[in-house]
């Protein structure tokens, strides 16, 4: 099988994650496979596997390399598209509605649709009148699927396969609660992780637990301002900014708790991975993509509420912190029936094969 993936940059976040796993895990299985990102630079370059072909678009806006695109979908007829990049997928159907293209176009929504369909009628309409015409629409999460329908996704089209994370599935480790506690997060240093309200919070963490540390994994364009955050709290001891890590699982295994502080998530690679790792999480709703899967873990009492932040984070860690081994075992087991890499990845490949 021949496959043409669209994404929309190689800068390690989600959409790059999936991507780049996507992948690798086709030309692992014998397919023949390229990667077109708009932005061809960026840390997922060197995690691509070396059977799988790398194309850039030139960067910039998507809509000013429609050229390109559309001249290297043209030279590739006898593929599928697989596509999480909006812009991409939909350049990707209107090419097809014209009949300059023939390929079959299946889209992977990264998004949480609860954000999505707040950003006003240009997003809306990509989203109805040109992402809902792929041949097939996939969403991450039952809870995107459930709004998708509702606001008019044809039922036919809809698939929810999870996430496909590359690192094994570990047996929980379980760390005890240990003194001092030890926190991680991970992701880009954007508003959007909301790492600002978690340092804020962290002054009143270390009151319930004194030596308490906190590591923030991750790079962005946002880390002057969380480190002024950091310095007027005077938390430069406890609270460390890593930077990009090219070992998260490492770096998750330092901590006894990992913290999702994300004010919109469409499904949190990150958690994911803390899962996989075994670990104790605490987490915030993400505009109800994460509190839709927290709920069906079992772990509800481990939410943070969005509108007492900091009081609700100690409420939420007190709370993981009190389950034992076995409780935690049971939401663990649940995780990973969810997230089963391995039947994830099948379902996704047999619906490119269709």
């Amino acid at each position: 099988m021949k496959v043409l993936i669209l994404t929309s940059e190689m800068r390690i976040g989600g959409t790059c994650r999936d991507a780049v796993e996507w992948a690798n895990r086709l030309a692992g299985h014998g397919d023949d496979v390229m990667l077109i990102a708009q932005s061809a630079t960026g840390e997922g370059v060197h995690r691509l596997s070396a059977a799988v072909k790398l194309m850039g678009l030139g960067g910039g806006r998507a809509l000013l390399s429609a050229g390109r695109l559309l001249s290297t979908l043209r030279k590739h007829p006898d593929t599928v598209i697989l596509a999480n990049a909006g812009t991409l997928a939909g350049l990707a159907i209107i090419f097809r509605s014209l009949g300059l293209i023939r390929q079959r176009i299946i889209y992977v929504d990264p998004f949480n649709p609860a954000d999505t369909f707040r950003r006003g009628w240009k997003t809306a309409s990509i989203y109805r009148y040109l992402l809902w015409r792929a041949d097939a629409f996939v969403h991450l999460s039952k809870f995107a699927e459930r709004i998708h329908l509702g606001l008019g996704l044809c039922e036919g089209k809809s698939l929810v396969i999870p996430n496909i994370s590359s690192g094994g599935t570990a047996a929980a480790s379980l760390v005890p609660a240990a003194s001092p506690l030890r926190l991680v997060a991970v992701g880009r240093l954007d508003v959007i992780k909301g790492f600002d309200r978690l340092i804020r919070a962290f002054g009143q963490l270390v009151g319930r637990w004194p030596g308490a540390t906190l590591r923030i994994v991750g790079e962005g364009y946002d880390r002057f301002r969380l480190e002024q955050l950091i310095r007027d709290a005077d938390l430069g001891g406890s609270v460390k900014l890593v930077g990009h890590s090219d070992d998260v699982a490492g770096e998750l295994r330092k901590a006894n708790l990992f913290v999702l502080s994300s004010l919109y998530e469409g499904m949190p690679n990150t958690l994911v991975e803390a899962l996989d790792q075994g670990m104790r999480v605490v987490a915030t709703p993400c505009r109800g993509s994460v509190r839709s899967l927290m709920h069906r873990l079992g772990a509800s009492a481990m939410l943070i509420s969005e509108d007492a932040f900091a009081d609700d984070l100690i409420r939420a860690i007190e709370a993981g912190l009190a389950l034992d081994s076995s409780a935690w075992a049971v939401i663990h087991g649940r995780h990973r029936e969810i997230f089963d890499k391995e039947r994830n990845f099948l379902e996704l490949r047999e619906l490119l094969v269709r």
